[in-house]
């Protein structure tokens, strides 16, 4: 279970770095297909520092293999694999402040029943501490590493209650429930007496409370109109990200017995969070009209808030780790539409920690982002990313693949996927558009498609694509569509609408049936839902049915394919066998695949079956 041997081997291995082992690489890419090259690269998730920045920790992934837990020393020597292998989903991570112990969550089937694992770094030990059928989301480790509070429920979106978990024994006693309340735990506070809590009540509501662990008593100290997320001790004070104040969200901070106040932060855009250590570093993530945007900060001379240049020119700064408790050693990434490239930054400087393409591509190989605002049909302004193939241009028009990105609140940022690029590679325009009830754009944004599922957003996609139709590099026809979740259901639904908009579409594990889609939903989530949609689809069937792609399937005369994880607890695998049997009864051109996998592909083979299927159906359908 416990391997502490080098990643990889000593001779390749320099300080502090996760060298690429490139003959075998090469090795490799000389069979690989062109589209499956984009894939042969490290995956690199959940990094997390021990809290004096000694140890640096990852969940990592080489080229074809699964996941793995790696430790990494910041003042150098070789890169240890802690746990693995690991197929399927892997959660945050959890540094016991000692730095003996590590926690993470793990969901080997996509199913998203979390179980937490707790690894003895010291003994060489681990163990599985949530009990069967149910699911565990950690929140810290106490102060002395003897304890990790953790959310424990039966479903990912099912009522919780508030665990305290021996870290020796693995036994569980429960510290606070409330019936039918989805209950998180957000951070324990240095002293170790009182743990912040998150209860939701919806995407746009979400209370936040003081759980003193002496008493058992909770203060909500978030009013019932704070959308409050993210919050954290700090100095004596309670900071958290709130709408509490109408209109974007914003900083505040509370003084337990206090009153909240908000705090000035040194960005100019819509926060999404922040959080401040012990050494006194801030470390914001932000958004302009079109792009995310991270800063780390350090106070100056004068109490302000000076920025730390980390990225190289050119470049997005995408991602920061810092310690808990000191200024450094820090992590960061940076990339352009090409692999992320991670650094580490200590007391010597910046160095390499990790150029996550192993590939052997050429540069040329990785399309790079266009971010710009299309206009639909009422004014909105739409943010939409495009990644443009080196080959396209006026004189060799490209057609383009719309996606159409999940949630409903939800967005897609301009980062490195591999699933893109191969569809770039492959002779296509991917047009990535954030429309009508996209996170991340200020509420009243999300807000838009409140009530018109199947409305708006859809005439959006239509507008986005139209207006990409008119760069010079992007023909006029063929266009495609593909969308998983929520956006295969905004897939669904605008070729029922526009039956010629499109020539062909994909499907991912999408809703078709709005009353069986809300029937089975958790009780705690059917609110949001039920908000989102607009009605109760139980007080009003029938306009459920006129909104629900499986009752117009005599209008699809699009080529759909479509792809399904048959233990998909979101969208359950008959969402998408109903129509597939009701286009089949009726010779409809639909291609179905079934996956063992959950809600999204969590194996690197389904992941790229399913790309693979998608490009050639494209190619298809193009000739």
């Amino acid at each position: 279970m416990i391997r502490k041997r080098p990643l990889f081997a000593p001779a390749l291995v320099a300080t502090f770095a996760l060298p690429l082992l490139a003959g075998s690489v090469q090795a490799e890419q000389s069979v690989l297909l062109d589209t499956e090259a984009y894939e042969y690269i490290h995956q690199i998730d959940a990094i997390t520092m021990s809290q004096d920045g000694s140890s640096v920790y990852a969940v990592h992934a080489a080229p074809g293999t699964p996941w793995h837990i790696v430790r990494i020393p910041a003042s150098g020597g070789e890169p240890t694999e802690v746990f693995g292998a690991l197929p399927g989903n892997v959660g945050p991570l959890q540094v016991a402040p000692d730095d003996t112990q590590l926690a993470f969550t793990f969901d080997q089937v996509g199913d998203e029943r979390w179980k937490l694992h707790i690894v003895d770094l010291e003994h060489e030990r681990f163990q599985v501490v949530t009990p069967e059928g149910m699911l565990d989301m950690p929140c810290t480790y106490a102060p002395d590493g003897n304890a990790i509070y953790s959310a424990r429920g039966s479903a990912i979106w099912g009522e919780r209650e508030i665990v305290r978990v021996d870290t020796e024994t693995g036994d569980a006693e429960t510290i606070y429930s409330e019936p039918q309340a989805a209950l998180n735990c957000l951070d324990l506070s240095p002293d170790g007496q009182s743990l912040l809590l998150s209860k939701y009540i919806s995407n746009e509501l979400r209370h936040l409370g003081l759980f003193d662990l002496e008493t058992g008593a909770v203060d909500w100290f978030a009013e019932e109109d704070a959308n409050a997320s993210g919050a954290f001790f700090h100095d004596g004070f309670v900071y958290f990200t709130s709408t509490r104040d109408g209109g974007t969200a914003r900083a505040w901070q509370w003084v337990p017995g206090g009153e909240i106040e908000p705090v000035s932060l040194p960005i100019e855009g819509r926060l999404n969070g922040f959080v401040i250590n012990r050494a006194g570093l801030l470390l914001v993530s932000w958004r302009d009209a079109l792009q995310p945007r991270t800063g780390l900060f350090k106070r100056d001379a004068e109490g302000g808030w000076t920025e730390m240049q980390l990225a190289p020119g050119g470049t997005m700064l995408s991602g920061v780790s810092i310690p808990k408790a000191a200024a450094l050693p820090i992590v960061f990434s940076v990339e352009d539409g090409s692999p992320p490239i991670f650094y580490g930054k200590d007391d010597a400087g910046t160095h390499l920690l990790l150029d996550t393409d192993a590939s052997g591509l050429p540069d040329s190989a990785f399309a790079n982002y266009e971010s710009v605002l299309f206009e639909s049909f009422d004014g909105t302004k739409i943010p939409t990313h495009i990644l443009k193939p080196a080959q396209a241009s006026t004189d060799n028009p490209l057609p383009m693949v719309l996606y159409v990105h999940g949630g409903p609140e939800d967005h897609v940022d301009p980062t490195y996927s591999a699933a893109r690029q191969a569809v770039v590679n492959a002779g296509f325009v991917a047009v990535l558009p954030n429309v009508r009830g996209s996170s991340g754009f200020g509420q009243d944004y999300a807000d838009m498609d409140d009530g018109d599922w199947g409305g708006a957003h859809i005439r959006d996609l239509l507008a986005v694509a139209d207006h990409a139709a008119e760069l010079d590099y992007i023909a006029d026809r063929p266009r495609f569509i593909m969308g998983g979740s929520f956006g295969g259901f905004s897939v669904l639904s605008t070729i029922t609408q526009y039956p010629d908009a499109f020539d062909g579409a994909v499907d991912l594990f999408g809703i078709s049936d709005i009353e069986s889609f809300v029937a089975g939903l958790p009780a705690g989530v059917t609110r949001y839902f039920l908000k989102e949609i607009g009605f109760d689809p139980a007080d009003d069937p029938e306009r459920a049915r006129a909104m629900s792609p499986l009752y117009a399937v005599d209008r699809i005369k699009t080529p759909l394919q479509i792809h399904q994880g048959i233990h998909d607890p979101r969208v359950p695998v008959e969402q998408s066998r109903e129509i597939v049997e009701a286009l089949t009864a009726r010779g409809a051109d639909v291609r179905y695949f079934e996956y063992e996998a959950g809600h999204g592909f969590a194996s690197p083979n389904d992941n790229h079956m399913s790309q693979q299927r998608m490009i050639e159906f494209f190619r298809e359908l193009s000739q």
